[in-house]
């Protein structure tokens, strides 16, 4: 069981070169963990590369979204809000980190009970990288 971020879920959907790594990272352990809002997160980035010309076509763009959908029904989501937010703002005043960041790496914290030596996260995002492995989580799919 691994937690994925928005950037790493993202690259199970689309068709980017970290894509065949994910794939095969998911062959690998089918469980994934998501934050409640990372579909939110990953339509968004979808939304804005369509709206950018960085996906070819809008028959593209839907099919990715399909992908995405049928992706939502086969994870486990961290719907706890409320223990979400609270290690979120701990975590903004330890790392000074963006509040997109904060919450998925408090998600992550909730998901393994505030044990990160428990749940690796996956993620492609630096700034959520170097803090969860701060917190003490394994970290896959960072290129840095």
């Amino acid at each position: 069981m691994k937690f994925w971020d928005s950037s790493a879920v993202l690259s199970l959907v689309s068709t980017d070169k970290r894509s065949s790594g994910m794939l095969r990272l998911l062959r690998e352990d089918s469980t994934i963990l998501v934050w409640t809002m990372t579909p939110t997160e990953c339509l968004s980035a979808i939304h804005a590369s369509g709206h950018q010309a960085q996906v070819p076509a809008q028959s593209k763009l839907a099919e990715i979204v399909n992908r995405l959908r049928l992706l939502q029904n086969s994870w486990i989501e961290i719907h706890q809000v409320e223990w979400v937010k609270k290690r979120a703002e701990r975590l903004l005043s330890v790392h000074g980190m963006s509040t997109a960041a904060a919450l998925q790496l408090g998600a992550a914290l909730v998901a393994c009970e505030d044990r990160p030596d428990e749940l690796p996260i996956v993620t492609f995002d630096p700034e959520l990288a170097r803090c969860a492995s701060r917190e003490g989580f394994q970290v896959i799919g960072n290129e840095d």
